[in-house]
Parts: structure tokens; sequence; C-alpha cells
């Protein structure tokens, strides 16, 4: 039976037959649905990162923000894991729940910073 990679524990992968991965990435982004699909994927996870990290801040639990927000505490980990494409409505009800604003920034802006 052939193992996977993933199946393989990390100390046993031979570190230099591995290549880098920036070369493949690149050219990757170069294709416009992939890099679409990364573009969306950063602020999935950027977003995640923001509500999770403010609303721990506040001392707040999942259950508590949902409640704030109306929408359920499976809602609010699927947003803070990033799984869960979030509507602009709710991504509102969110940040009003743990006192954010939300903003639009021209994406030159936001590269350059």
């Amino acid at each position: 039976m052939t193992k996977k990679f993933n199946d393989i524990p990390f100390s046993q992968v031979n570190q230099d037959r591995l290549e880098p991965a920036e070369p493949y990435f690149e050219e990757r982004m170069n294709d416009p649905k992939f890099a679409k699909a990364y573009e969306d994927e950063t602020a999935r996870l950027h977003i995640a990162s923001i509500v999770r990290q403010h609303r721990k801040s506040l001392h707040m639990s999942q259950k508590e923000l949902a409640e704030r927000a109306e929408t359920s505490q499976k809602t609010v980990s699927k947003i803070e894991h990033g799984t869960f494409s979030i509507g602009v409505d709710l991504l509102q009800r969110v940040a009003e729940a743990l006192d954010l604003r939300l903003e639009l920034h021209p994406k030159h802006a936001l590269k350059s910073n």
C-alpha cells in the first residue's frame, strides 16, 4: 500500500527533495482564476482573523457575538475559521456587534501597506 505525502510525518519528509513554492506560486498567480480565488481566500481569512481577535479582545463568547449579530454560534465559528463566505448584511451586523466599522479602500492602497 502506497502512502500519500500527507500521511508521512513531517520529521520523515526529505527536506532536500522539496522545491521552493515561490516559483510555482508566482506562475499560478498569472492565471486570472487562480489569482481571483487567492484574493477571495485571503480576504475571507483576513475577515476571520479580525472577527476572532476583536471578539476575544472584548472577552466575548461566540454565542454572545451570535446573539448580538442575530445569527448562530455555528455561523460565527465558520466565519472565524474562514470557512463561511459572509454576505454584506451579516458582515455589517457582526461589525456592529463588535463595535467595528466597515470601510472600502482601493486595491492599490491595500497593497502598499
